[in-house]
């Protein structure tokens, strides 16, 4: 237990000699050498710009961020922390997806703002971020991003066996493929995926009206036939996205 304590304690970030109010998560490596880091929402002209990168995480963790992932907690802060005259939210994504705790409650508070939002997409938007992608006004990509995977996914370890058994909910047939198991157990978790998929479901399509059944099957869809299925607005080259050039 001890060092798996002391392991833990690294992982965070946190120095030995140091008292709590000092902890900073390695404050002198630049991981950004090596992998996309997460940059902090920044004011061009009257627009904040709020990164959406990585895998999303719903722990606050600040490693998560060093590693090239975005705390939901973030994107609040940054959201209510807020000032000047700003008239227009843009995020910036580049994510498959994350966590389901704290994802709703994230893109329930971006469809609340009251100035415009815009989800610009350079890479992929699957998963818990196109959830937050929805809850903006306008979502536009490049030629070459990857949007959908709606859906959601539970995994369970099974030690005896030493397999890892992925449930979709109904509708995401396409999201992972599954693995034997007790019928009860997967009518069970697939249940719960199901009840799970539904608030995301509804809450996409509360945003995005008029999407397909294939919009839900948990596919990914390239930039043209997302415009088709209306998970999108508008498809841009990459040189023109904010901050490329």
């Amino acid at each position: 237990m001890k060092k798996l304590h002391g392991w833990r304690r690294f992982a965070s970030g946190r120095a030995w000699n140091r008292k709590p109010q000092e902890y900073r998560v390695f404050p002198d490596f630049d991981f950004s050498f090596f992998i996309q880091t997460r940059q902090k929402a920044r004011v061009i002209g009257s627009s904040l710009v709020i990164d959406v990168i990585g895998p999303l995480y719903g722990d606050g963790v600040p490693l998560n961020e060093v590693l090239g992932g975005t705390n939901y907690q973030s994107i609040v802060k940054e959201i209510k922390g807020a000032a000047g005259n700003i008239d227009e939210v843009v995020f910036i994504f580049d994510s498959p997806g994350g966590d389901v705790q704290g994802c709703h409650e994230t893109a329930e508070l971006i469809k609340s703002l009251p100035v415009e939002t815009v989800a610009y997409v350079k890479g992929m938007c699957c998963s818990a971020a196109y959830y937050l992608a929805s809850a903006c006004d306008q979502v536009v990509v490049t030629e070459t991003a990857l949007v959908g995977s709606i859906g959601t996914v539970i995994s369970l370890w099974n030690a005896k066996s030493e397999e890892i058994l992925t449930i979709t909910n109904d509708d995401a047939v396409f999201k992972h493929p599954e693995t034997p198991m007790n019928t009860e157990a997967i009518a069970y978790y697939r249940d719960l995926c199901n009840k799970i998929a539904g608030r995301f479901q509804e809450f996409v399509a509360s945003g995005r009206p008029g999407l397909s059944a294939d919009a839900f099957s948990g596919k990914v869809f390239v930039a043209e036939d997302a415009v088709s299925l209306g998970l999108i607005d508008d498809v841009i080259p990459w040189v023109d996205f904010p901050g490329v050039v």
